[in-house]
């Protein structure tokens, strides 16, 4: 069997257990189900109280359901508006457009508690508006689906929804100085990954709304542009942040390809080395093994990575790299899945939980699918 058979075998397999058994009644797509049951975690499945999240209680232990839900439904959508590109097939814009709306609703959520406030919806749609959690990774994730989808529609109601939202978002952490509080951390978003969307973001606001704060801001990213190259470790969910918003910048501020090539150089590097190490992220000198021998879940977003260094600087390579994790992580079991641990109430042992990982099979789809899209120009 062909590798491109193969893989066309598996995107189909991944894409129905997506639509089975992860996605919630509003749409969004879980970040995780049990993989003995192929539904949501239960609080009897899950022991463990997660006292940092800044949610309803029963969601300090239900999180498994919803931690990255935001990340998984925008990387869904994207994937899915690559596919509706390379084959025009209607239910992949229907699902990509499902994705919208309910990414959308989880906006409407949080701006009754603050307007452009983006919480993760633990619980779900109902439930969202209680929660107080998110991270510069949510938001970047959105903002990324909702241009995508920016630049295909024609649909004017759309693509203003989608110019307000970004701008809502914008001023949010404009007003809030890119702080957040994180898992009951005060946590400021001025570091590598974030520098790059926040270049991205305050750029892409400034075009749709022409307000000079927020040039203002990116002229202020764009003096710790050094950190886009500073930190030497890259997971490949980092990395996938960094690569993607840099390359929106490629387009939005090409007088600074030299800069943007050169971050997304280092990061893929780094990013590829974390394949050989057994925590996902790289270290300066990670043991070798060419077999990939500790690829898990992430490494579908560092196929990403790979398709997107292809695309930017026009290399086959990168490709090839992409189809081996891709091939390599669906026969690991189709069903890709992360272990987590619980602690039982009552006894001091730590019990796995196999957790299916929705925004791991999304990243799949997003490699997938960006992959056959641009082997198809």
């Amino acid at each position: 069997m062909s590798s491109a058979v193969s893989l066309e075998k598996y995107e189909s397999t991944i894409r129905d257990y997506i639509e089975s058994y992860m996605i919630d009644k509003d749409g969004i797509v879980l970040d995780g189900v049990n993989a003995q049951t192929n539904k949501p975690f239960t609080l009897k499945e899950c022991k463990t109280v997660f006292k940092e999240i800044d949610a309803p209680n029963r969601h300090k232990r239900l999180y498994l359901n919803y931690e990255d839900s935001i990340m998984a439904t925008a990387d869904y959508m994207s994937a899915q508006l690559y596919r509706y590109l390379t084959t025009s097939e209607g239910d992949a814009y229907e699902i990509a457009m499902r994705c919208y709306t309910a990414l959308k609703k989880i906006s409407q959520q949080g701006n009754k508690q603050s307007i452009g406030f983006l919480p993760k919806p633990y619980g779900g749609i109902k439930d969202t508006a209680k929660s107080k959690e998110t991270s510069a990774d949510q938001y970047c994730k959105a903002v990324l689906a909702f241009h995508q989808l920016y630049e295909m529609t024609s649909d004017t109601k759309i693509k203003k929804e989608i110019k307000d939202s970004i701008i809502s978002w914008a001023d949010w952490w404009e007003s809030h100085n890119f702080a957040t509080m994180y898992f009951k951390q005060f946590t400021v978003w001025t570091y590598s990954h974030p520098i790059a969307f926040f270049l991205y973001l305050m750029e892409l606001a400034y075009r749709f709304s022409r307000r000079k704060i927020f040039r203002c801001w990116y002229d202020v990213f764009y003096e710790r542009r050094n950190w886009l190259t500073k930190i030497p470790y890259c997971s490949g969910n980092m990395g996938n942040m960094i690569i993607r918003s840099l390359h929106q910048l490629i387009k939005l501020r090409p007088e600074h390809n030299a800069i943007w090539k050169k971050a997304i150089r280092y990061n893929y590097k780094l990013c590829l080395k974390s394949l050989h190490n057994p925590t996902g992220y790289a270290k300066p000198n990670p043991p070798h093994d060419k077999n990939l021998k500790y690829l898990h879940g992430v490494s579908t977003l560092v196929a990403s990575n790979a398709v997107y260094y292809a695309e930017i600087f026009n290399q086959y390579q990168p490709i090839q790299i992409a189809e081996k994790i891709l091939t390599k992580t669906a026969k690991s079991g189709i069903i890709l899945h992360t272990k987590f641990l619980t602690t039982p109430q009552k006894k001091n042992i730590e019990t796995p939980i196999k957790k299916v990982s929705g925004y791991y099979m999304a990243g799949w789809q997003l490699a997938y699918w960006h992959k056959r899209y641009i082997s198809s120009d």
